[in-house]
């Protein structure tokens, strides 16, 4: 279900990206990835799509903190949150 789209400047690229946002459950990757992705969503960046309120319950951090870690961290987080 597609909420709203903003812009989000991405720290680590120096650019600007434009991410549609999705409730975390219809970005949730199941164990045989069974849950089919919208269409727009960017695969490689799935926690892109959440809100940055969502983001933030799923994480613990803004996405900007989160840009700032380590890309294995980031990693990391992300496999906890089923997001990779």
């Amino acid at each position: 279900m597609l909420t709203y789209c903003f812009t989000v400047q991405l720290y680590q690229h120096n650019c600007t990206a434009i991410f549609y946002i999705y409730p975390y459950q219809d970005l949730i990757v199941t164990v045989r990835g069974r849950n089919p992705l919208p269409g727009d969503v960017d695969r490689t960046r799935l926690e892109r799509h959440l809100s940055p309120d969502e983001f933030y319950q799923v994480f613990g951090m803004t996405m900007a903190d989160f840009e700032r870690l380590a890309l294995w961290k980031q990693n990391e987080l992300k496999k906890q949150a089923r997001l990779f």
